[in-house]
């Protein structure tokens, strides 16, 4: 019943800015004061950016008005009691990226390596926390204490290079998880298998050999092979899709020594290519190989001939599947990149991506044609 007195807002919020504060939650059944808060802040010239919201709003749900507070407060920064809300549940992680499986955005080294926490980024106690952020501040006296020694003993030498140590390391830790990695895992040996239909076998100059060896392979298990040879420079998607579209010629289906110019057949089983193998630059394009241009090239006149066939791409020496294997053939790595594109892109038209080794012997010849019938692989 007292004398009514002015509320002072302005005075208020400015007095709270200039103290500090940077989060204005006006509680209210709607939001009122929120423009007025800003203006304020704004007038003060801090230059601070505040969190201004409010609570209720009689256009939206009470619930989904609460949960967008609290959304915004905590993308702030601001600790939030969920479960006073929510009640008990169980938390799930943020979608990945579709077809990566990792989430396209990187965590930060706070997140990552959140200082003084104990158990995190090696720190197993909270003196060991202790103990790695004296290293990687740079004190000396923290150093000491935290290892009950003498600061003016060779510590002060070490420190600078530990220190430079932690931080590289660490930084190294965090960009190193950003980075896509593969590992190779042995598989059980699959059964022998018997293929069946026609069967390409695309190769150029560097590849011929081997495709004939791949043609012996697949005809030994039962398959019908026609060797397609590509020219060197022959990248050119429509002459390969005109090449496609013809008929493949009566009595040229069972032998491997000719050699055919000839692309399509109806009923296709599936289409192994050998052009990783030319290593060669490609005319005009000096860092890519002509193997990648070419196999490019018949990935589009494949489609454009209207094949759906399995397409595996192989290459020789360009996979180091464990630490004692030589890398032979880096260049050919360029088509198994372009492989892993096309079975995101085209995953009704991927058979896979094989890797042979020096010698196509027949135990490794059996496990191609395993691998090509369906084993369940489609990276070895």
């Amino acid at each position: 019943k007292g004398k009514a007195e002015p509320a002072r807002l302005h005075r208020a919020v400015r007095v709270l800015a200039g103290d500090g504060y940077r989060t204005f939650i006006e509680v209210s059944p709607h939001p009122v004061l929120e423009a007025g808060i800003e203006d304020t802040i704004e007038d003060t010239g801090t230059g601070m950016l505040p969190l201004v919201s409010g609570t209720l709003h009689r256009d939206f749900p009470a619930a989904a008005q609460i949960s967008t507070v609290m959304a915004r407060a905590f993308a702030r920064g601001m600790r939030m009691d969920r479960a006073a809300m929510v009640g008990a549940g169980r938390r799930v992680e943020l979608p990945t990226y579709a077809f990566q499986r990792q989430r396209y955005w990187p965590q930060s080294s706070q997140a990552v390596n959140p200082a003084g926490v104990a158990g995190g980024d090696g720190a197993g106690s909270a003196e060991e926390a202790r103990f790695w952020a004296a290293v990687e501040g740079g004190d000396l006296q923290a150093l000491a204490d935290t290892l009950a020694v003498d600061g003016a003993r060779p510590f002060r030498e070490v420190l600078p290079a530990l220190s430079s140590w932690r931080r590289r390391e660490r930084d190294r830790s965090v960009t190193g998880s950003w980075r896509y990695q593969i590992s190779w895992v042995p598989v059980t040996e699959p059964d022998p298998a018997v293929l069946t239909g026609m069967w390409l076998v695309v190769a150029g100059q560097a590849g011929m050999d081997l495709a004939e060896q791949c043609a012996r392979a697949l005809m030994a298990r039962g398959a019908r092979v026609v060797i397609a040879g590509v020219n060197q420079g022959e990248l050119d998607r429509t002459v390969l899709a005109d090449r496609i579209g013809q008929v493949l010629p009566t009595g040229t289906q069972d032998t491997v020594s000719e050699i055919s110019w000839v692309f399509g057949v109806l009923g296709v089983f599936g289409v192994v290519s050998l052009l990783a193998l030319e290593e060669a630059p490609a005319a005009g394009f000096p860092a890519v190989a002509e193997g990648l241009a070419a196999t490019l090239a018949l990935v589009q006149a494949l489609g454009d001939a209207g094949i759906s066939a399995p397409l595996w791409l192989l290459t020789r020496g360009a996979v180091a599947a464990g630490v004692t294997e030589a890398l032979t053939h880096p260049v050919q790595a360029q088509v198994c990149g372009l492989g892993r594109a096309m079975a995101l892109e085209y995953p009704d038209r991927w058979g896979g991506l094989i890797d042979l080794p020096a010698e196509l012997d027949e135990r490794a010849a059996a496990r191609l044609c395993t691998v090509l019938a369906g084993c369940g692989e489609d990276e070895v």
